[in-house]
């Protein structure tokens, strides 16, 4: 929960989320393993 988290972490975390959104949105995405 983000209430649990001080401000700089849930700064950081939306940051990394952001760039995680950037990449899926940029590149094809892995096919699953084992698929």
């Amino acid at each position: 929960r983000f209430a649990d988290l001080p401000a700089d972490d849930v700064a950081v975390l939306a940051r990394a989320v952001e760039i995680v959104m950037l990449r899926v949105d940029g590149e094809p995405a892995p096919a699953p393993a084992g698929d």
